[in-house]
């Protein structure tokens, strides 16, 4: 049982030739702060659902990430039921943490947050005094959120080739072909944004003006799913019968090492894998052919691109292997 201890210290300074006193208030009575009746706990129940919004203009960065930040719109409502329906409330906050991702510091109370303090940080969002009224009746509120996806960035090459097909609509030499890097940098891993809503406030007992209960509601959510997180990115890899694929196409090249092919549209890579089933080419300009095995983890829900899996998996490309090449996204087994 929490107690909470009110006091007032009144201090008088009355001077009188070299003399002085002091007055102390007497302490006051204790306030005992009792935990939640079962029966109030259950009827109270808190809802909350996170869903896309659109970042501001004036709050967009761009930070070089393709997965960077994402703008979500909290909706919770709270909604008592039965007797808990007009208890009284002396004080009420909400708070939400993230599993998965951080707030990324802005967030605003879509409707009227008049009498509302809003602290954001990294890891938590609290509104204080949450419940608007004296008595606990039904209630929603909306807020605007960043959202930062977890992990650790990583720096990779989108490959594109201007031209695949000459004018009379043969495919371009190996030899011949033209091809253009880009750096870009993204998320090593994409899974969602969990949250964890929780409600707590302390109501009015029915006993006595003096009874206080303490009371405490979660929820958990998905704040963003990953398939927002998920970037615009996409890959070839060799076609499996059943379960994932496990071997990636890359390009070698012999100053830096091989990497893995990566593109930002689907168009992008569904031409260049129809380019090497007409060519059956193992060289691309300057680059080398070869496929790669990706690690994988968590049950293999996601990728971890690491450096270290290109180079140690390596092998050069066959005929076959670029002839059963189909398109992914990045970060979809």
């Amino acid at each position: 049982m929490r107690k909470f201890v009110s006091a007032a210290l009144i201090a008088t300074m009355m001077g009188s030739t070299g003399c002085q006193s002091t007055r102390m208030a007497p302490v006051a009575q204790e306030e005992l702060s009792e935990p939640c009746p079962a029966e109030l706990q259950a009827q109270v129940k808190v809802f909350a659902s996170g869903a896309p919004r659109t970042i501001p203009p004036e709050l967009a960065v761009d930070t070089g990430l393709t997965n960077a930040v994402v703008g979500r719109r909290l909706l919770v409502s709270v909604s008592p039921s039965g007797a808990a329906r007009g208890v009284r409330i002396i004080s009420s906050a909400l708070a939400a943490t993230t599993f998965g991702g951080t707030f990324e510091g802005w967030a605003a109370i879509e409707r009227d947050g008049t009498g509302r303090a809003l602290d954001v940080s990294p890891g938590r969002l609290r509104i204080a005094p949450f419940l608007s009224g004296s008595t606990l009746q039904p209630q929603s509120i909306s807020l605007d959120l960043l959202v930062v996806p977890g992990a650790m960035p990583v720096d990779e090459m989108a490959i594109s080739a201007p031209q695949l097909w000459s004018q009379d609509r043969q495919p371009i030499s190996g030899a011949g072909l033209q091809i253009s890097l880009t750096q870009l940098r993204h998320f090593s891993v994409y899974d969602a944004v969990e949250a964890t809503i929780k409600l707590e406030f302390v109501a009015l007992g029915s006993r006595s003006a003096s009874d206080r209960w303490e009371c405490s509601i979660e929820n958990h959510i998905t704040l963003v799913d990953r398939a927002a997180v998920t970037p615009p990115l996409w890959d070839l890899r060799k076609s499996a019968d059943r379960g994932r694929s496990e071997y990636w196409l890359a390009l070698f090249d012999g100053r830096t090492g091989p990497f893995r092919a990566i593109f930002t549209s689907p168009a992008d890579a569904t031409g260049f894998a129809r380019w090497l089933r007409q060519t059956h080419s193992t060289r691309a300009g300057a680059y080398q052919l070869g496929m790669f095995r990706p690690e994988y983890s968590d049950g293999a829900r996601r990728t971890v691109p690491v450096d270290h899996s290109v180079i140690d998996s390596f092998q050069p490309a066959s005929s076959d292997d670029l002839n059963n090449l189909v398109v992914g996204r990045l970060g979809e087994p």
